[in-house]
């Protein structure tokens, strides 16, 4: 039977994130999800890509009102979720986006700054802001991510890779929301509509892969596999794919162990 194996959330974008047992599926996706972000001194978004030692920074939201951060040789570090909400706003840019938001708290951005070596801040999305998902997929609405606000993966495709890699990468390379399992691998890749208690989800596009996915979370240093061994079974002329992106169709709860009902 087809079922959520894991749901996993990254509230700071860019830094690891950890799993729960249930999601809430709001208006942007999933809650907390990267409801934060790190930005430079021109408010442009930085991400793994540019600083892979981000990789190393853990993030988790606690008892719905905290959020702690753990980096290796720093002294701990948390905030509350609503930090910094009500201060004041500024345009925060991503690639092709540009969104609303505050700083947390310049102690938090001190935090941030002295492990990953430049001058940082750590921001909120306001409430009542969101990037808009492009109209090619349909619209939506969405938080800091990469135009998608869920990315959906099987258990069976990971254990492919790995049987291919010869060893046991985490899954946590490639930052899914919802890991499922009991399907064949890569069967996701098919998936137009798929549905999850009350709530459904339509695909609407391959994930495609870059080097990000080399980090060594332990070192923060890249690496030359997954992405070499992926590209010899799984490169398109969209590059090299690993999973779906998909967008919610409504809001509700959605719980590991459920089961997924694949629609079209």
């Amino acid at each position: 039977m087809l079922k959520v194996k894991s749901l996993l959330v990254y509230p700071v974008k860019s830094f690891a994130g950890h799993t729960v047992g249930s999601m809430d599926v709001g208006q942007r996706g999933p809650k907390w999800d990267r409801q934060w972000m790190v930005v430079d001194k021109e408010n442009k978004a930085v991400t793994q890509l540019e600083l892979p030692q981000m990789s190393q920074v853990g993030a988790q939201v606690v008892d719905e009102a905290r959020v702690e951060l753990r980096a290796p040789g720093m002294d701990f570090m948390d905030y509350g979720v609503d930090e910094g909400s009500e201060g004041e706003s500024f345009k925060v840019k991503m690639a092709d986006a540009v969104a609303e938001a505050t700083e947390v708290e310049a102690e938090v951005s001190e935090w941030v700054s002295e492990f990953l070596k430049k001058d940082l801040k750590l921001v909120r999305m306001k409430d009542d802001s969101a990037l808009e998902i492009s109209e090619e997929y349909g619209g939506g609405l969405t938080t800091f991510t990469e135009g998608f606000p869920f990315m959906l993966l099987s258990t069976e495709s990971m254990d492919l890779l790995n049987t291919k890699l010869g060893k046991a990468l985490s899954v946590s390379r490639f930052r899914p929301n919802i890991l499922v399992t009991g399907a064949e691998p890569h069967e996701e890749d098919s998936w137009n509509t798929i549905q999850i208690a009350g709530v459904q989800f339509r695909g609407v596009k391959l994930c495609a892969r870059d080097k990000v996915v080399t980090i060594q979370p332990l070192t923060g240093e890249f690496t030359d596999e997954p992405l070499k061994t992926l590209a010899d079974y799984r490169k398109t002329d969209k590059g090299v794919v690993f999973g779906k992106n998909f967008i919610h169709m409504g809001t509700g709860e959605i719980r590991t162990g459920m089961p997924v009902s694949v629609l079209d």
